[in-house]
């Protein structure tokens, strides 16, 4: 008797949670359907454009290693740590590469670079952060030199969106 009792129970309870998914999905799909026919959505699209990015970084270089794909041997990227980030990997080049030692500050300028593709809500905030806007738009370091100290925190790091 028990055990007819606890599977009558069971069954009933599964069918009111199927019925409950089923009527949340369609309550769901119809609001989404509503907010597309009027344009307010939750699927918004960011129109992209072209812009201008400049600016540089300040970054302690943990490492300079070699870029693998090359050769083994030559030091060509260098693995940094913005101001209490985790660290990412920065392609300087050969001659940049031996200029620098781990355990120091540097200033990375980036080269002014015009990219298209860049989406309406970059431009709006004027400012990227370093390693989103080198990764993203293959940015290439112009020069790097040694950071003073008043550069070292995070209002140093200042790459720059400007619409064209």
């Amino acid at each position: 008797m028990k055990r007819i009792l606890c599977t009558v129970l069971m069954a009933a309870f599964l069918f009111t949670a199927c019925s409950a998914c089923k009527r949340s999905a369609s309550e769901n799909d119809a609001g989404y359907q509503k907010g597309n026919e009027d344009g307010s959505g939750s699927v918004e699209k960011d129109s992209a454009g072209s812009a201008v990015i400049r600016g540089s970084f300040t970054a302690m270089v943990r490492d300079v290693i070699p870029d693998y794909v090359s050769d083994d041997t030559t030091p060509r990227v260098a693995v940094v740590t913005l101001f209490q980030e985790e660290p990412f990997t920065v392609w300087v080049g050969e001659e940049n590469g031996r200029k620098l030692k781990g355990g120091q500050m540097y200033t990375f300028e980036l080269a002014e670079t015009k990219v298209e593709g860049v989406k309406a809500s970059e431009m709006e905030q004027a400012y990227l952060e370093p390693v989103t806007a080198i990764s993203r738009y293959q940015l290439k370091i112009d020069s790097i030199r040694p950071a003073a100290e008043e550069e070292w925190g995070l209002e140093c790091n200042w790459v720059s969106v400007e619409m064209e």
